[in-house]
């Protein structure tokens, strides 16, 4: 028991000795996001909307178009 309870302790202090500094938190204010589902630079644009179903052996377009 002893001798798991020292390779813990040394396995404790090389982790430590591995960590960076602690980096204080900060907070910065930001505005919220106008569109949350693109976050892109360039979000894609639809012209229109079209709905596919199957009927039967064929299938259907309903659309704008």
């Amino acid at each position: 028991m002893e001798e798991a309870r020292k390779l813990r302790s040394e396995f404790l202090q090389v982790l430590r000795s591995r960590r960076s500094g602690e980096v204080p938190m900060l907070v910065e204010p930001a505005k919220p996001v106008a569109n949350p589902l693109f976050q892109e630079a360039n979000p894609p644009s639809f012209s229109e909307v079209r709905i596919w179903f199957p009927f039967g052996n064929a299938l259907y377009q309903f659309g704008t178009a």
